[in-house]
């Protein structure tokens, strides 16, 4: 047994010798990864609410509902509205700033409705921005139509009486 206590306490020395030898010369490449949505969520609650902490008594200003790519909706307890908060992130230093920060409306809306606004966002380039102006030159288009309708009417009117001249 004495032996094998022995042989043990060797293989001991040995292991801890191969321990303190030096590696290899050349570095490992970073691996960089990248914020998660739950990182996301988390850098941007805390920007948001600079007064939860014990100095200002755990005041929360804002909620987030959702988190995308490059915006998150959020609600503004103190204004009482929505936001959609724009930000940039650096997954380099893993930091996230804010940008901008635009109210946002939240509709009730039937189904139907909904249905109507999705189409009338899509026929505006995916955008309602531009919905008023582009009514706008709807109904100008539509001024334009009918009067050219009018024209072409009088012009085959015209034609008519023409052919029929000619004819006779």
């Amino acid at each position: 047994m004495a032996s094998d206590l022995k042989d043990l306490v060797k293989k001991i020395e040995e292991y801890s010798l191969d321990s303190k030898r030096e590696g290899g010369q050349s570095e490992m490449s970073k691996l960089n990864f990248k914020l998660s949505d739950s990182q996301k969520y988390d850098y941007l609650w805390s920007l948001l609410n600079e007064n939860y902490n014990e100095e200002n008594g755990w005041i929360i200003d804002y909620t987030i509902t959702e988190v995308y790519d490059d915006y998150a909706l959020a609600y503004n307890y103190a204004e009482a509205k929505f936001e959609r908060i724009y930000y940039v992130k650096n997954d380099e230093n893993e930091e996230v700033s804010i940008t901008e920060r635009l109210p946002i409306y939240i509709m009730d809306i039937t189904e139907n409705e909904k249905n109507t606004i999705e189409t009338l966002r899509s026929l505006n380039g995916g955008s309602y921005d531009l919905v008023n102006e582009t009514l706008e030159h709807a109904e100008e288009y539509k001024t334009n139509c009918e009067e050219f309708s009018i024209k072409i009417e009088e012009l085959n009117g015209e034609i008519s009486t023409l052919t029929t001249e000619r004819d006779t």
